[in-house]
């Protein structure tokens, strides 16, 4: 049986051979490891005190038997639930005894260290969170990011047993990124570059790779990670992971430049990020290979010795890697051949029921988006949009982003009379602050933000709403009238309204990458995946093993509850609740009880 590691301390470096004094390099470090990152052991090489490990990114070297907690297989598959273990998203993080800025610090966690998820918002702005070392505590829930990357390469069956540490899986890394689903590459290599610049003036240390000191393949490879493609943490290229040779003339952002002993960050005209030993700046910094700007590294500029993007042949690449998945797919789907997965009509009759049962006014939305099978119930009926409605504002921003008129980096400033109470964080931050369009976005939809959707409806008008809603979908019962919490609009009648008609239109359209943009529609899905108010429809499929990927958006307010969302399995499922005026509790139960049947049904045929 193999055996796994959980790294228990702050961090521990790799180093190239069992050390034996923890006071100077003898022994070659050559990585960092993160607490709560997993590991591959070899107990057979344990030898005073260390033990041979590989990394999920296909590192080897030892580290100390002590800064590690023995883990088998059955854990680690557990530990891969995006929804229950994070990262930590900023350079640094105290672990507190209470969720308040006065409690003890328990532990201290570094950036990209990964923490189980006990409680989200235990209390406004805090979660509580487990630790790899087994502490109990709370962090700031804006300090929780989504792990991208996962360890699937330390879960492969088939490994070597010809000698200590030798697999079979070559070029795993490679193969890996060719399936993988990159919507829009511009965006991505975005992604990669802000990645590299939150590192902006950490101090250059040989073999880091944490907000407190990292070396220069060490930023390179973050930064990729943090964007879920594992590259080879070296200045090289390696052809079992996913950089290509590219020319010179071919760069883009976020491609690779390497010289000898030394890589870094191409990003445009010229200028590159990179943290060098350089004596003159000694950390991540940006220069250029351009001999009239001022930061010019001439030394640099005459000995690249290469450069790499992932991208070089990728489009043809994962093209031809999918259509084999989709072929052993098809190969593997004939075993079930007559597997009716059509949800039976009784069903649908005893769901009728159910609904009719309720008090107030029901509304509910079923389309399995693979076979086009649809069933609707007083689908067109108008309900108090509460939250609901932020779904239409944030399409309304994309699109308003697409037309030039606003930019998702733009800067707004959170002032203290803007803020709104309930749900979200800005409310609770404190001093005055500046926050970008797309994070107001991100807040308004998975903490479902009050401040910030008021904030985003003031930027976009209600002139801009209402002709996105009725002329850019032609959608004429969905109105949005007001901002969050406008008593005084509200006490003269004036309300939001939506119908789940128009929601699942809504969602279908930003599935499908048909609003605004595909890579518009790509990067509103992947917000709505990141949703932490998780009550209704994903309460009881969050509990499989493993649980689906969920897309989906609540509202709430009083005798309201709301939830429409996209469930991802065998066939991809979109389902619209809407409630007014009816019994909350007993609503929400029916809510998880067919959003599970549902998905059952269509995943293993089992509905009755």
């Amino acid at each position: 049986m193999e055996q796994f590691g959980i790294v228990i301390s702050e961090h521990c470096y790799l180093r190239r051979e069992p050390g034996e004094r923890e006071d100077c390099n003898e022994s070659g470090i050559e990585d960092e490891i993160f607490s709560g990152w997993a590991v591959r052991v070899f107990p057979e090489t344990a030898e005073h005190g260390w033990v041979k490990i590989e990394t999920h990114y296909g590192y080897q070297g030892y580290v100390k038997m002590s800064q590690l907690r023995l883990s088998g297989q059955e854990e680690l598959r557990e530990r891969q639930d995006k929804k229950q273990f994070f990262r930590i998203g900023i350079g640094a993080a105290d672990l507190l005894c209470e969720p308040k800025v006065q409690g003890l610090p328990v532990e201290f966690l570094l950036k990209n260290a990964f923490v189980e998820l006990l409680e989200w918002e235990a209390a406004e702005g805090w979660s509580r969170i487990r630790t790899a070392a087994g502490h109990e505590g709370y962090v700031h829930t804006v300090y929780l990011k989504e792990r991208m990357d996962d360890d699937e390469y330390l879960l492969e069956a088939c490994w070597g047993q010809e000698e200590c540490g030798k697999t079979k899986k070559q070029g795993y890394f490679r193969e890996r990124f060719c399936c993988t689903v990159i919507e829009d590459e511009e965006s991505f290599r975005e992604c990669l570059v802000r990645s590299a610049k939150a590192y902006l003036g950490t101090q250059y240390r040989w073999g880091g790779k944490s907000s407190q000191g990292l070396d220069c393949s060490g930023l390179v490879f973050m930064s990729y990670m943090e964007n879920g493609v594992l590259i080879y943490r070296d200045a090289n290229i390696l052809p079992d992971y996913p950089v290509n040779e590219i020319s010179r003339d071919a760069l883009k952002k976020g491609d690779l430049i390497f010289f000898p002993g030394h890589v870094a960050m191409y990003l445009g005209d010229d200028r590159f990020i990179h943290s060098t030993a350089y004596a003159a700046t000694p950390c991540v910094t940006i220069n250029s290979l351009n001999p009239a700007d001022e930061d010019y590294r001439e030394d640099l500029a005459h000995k690249i010795t290469g450069c790499g993007s992932v991208f070089d042949g990728w489009e043809k690449t994962n093209r031809l890697a999918c259509d084999a998945e989709r072929e052993n797919s098809s190969t593997e789907d004939t075993k079930n051949e007559g597997h009716d997965l059509k949800v039976p009509q009784a069903y649908w009759s005893r769901l009728t029921e159910r609904l009719s049962e309720l008090p107030g006014n029901i509304s509910f939305v079923y389309k399995n988006l693979a076979t086009e099978e649809q069933f609707s119930y007083r689908a067109g009926e108008p309900h108090l949009a509460a939250s609901v409605i932020k779904l239409f504002l944030m399409g309304a921003v994309f699109q308003s982003i697409e037309e030039g008129n606003i930019h998702a980096e733009d800067k707004i400033r959170v002032r203290r009379n803007d803020c709104v109470p309930s749900c979200g964080v800005l409310t609770y931050l404190g001093d005055e602050r500046e926050v970008s369009v797309r994070d107001l976005v991100e807040l308004m939809v998975i903490v479902s933000d009050n401040t910030a959707a008021n904030l985003l409806f003031d930027l976009v008008g209600s002139d801009y709403l209402r002709y996105f809603i009725r002329d850019v979908l032609g959608m004429e019962q969905t109105v949005f009238l007001r901002k969050m919490f406008d008593s005084e609009r509200a006490a003269m009648g004036i309300e939001n309204y939506v119908t789940a008609a128009d929601a699942a239109i809504l969602l279908e359209k930003i599935y499908r990458g048909e609003l605004v943009s595909r890579a518009a529609s790509g990067e509103m899905y992947r917000i709505l995946t990141h949703q932490r108010l998780n009550g209704k429809i994903p309460f009881r499929l969050h509990t499989l093993q493993p649980a689906p990927v969920i897309a989906h958006k609540t509202g709430e307010d009083t005798g309201v509850t709301h939830d429409v969302g996209i469930i991802e399995g065998k066939e991809p499922l979109l389902v619209c609740f809407l409630g007014s005026r009816t019994e909350v509790p007993e609503y929400e139960r029916l809510i998880a009880d067919v959003s599970l049947e549902l998905y059952e049904n269509c995943s293993q045929d089992v509905l009755v």
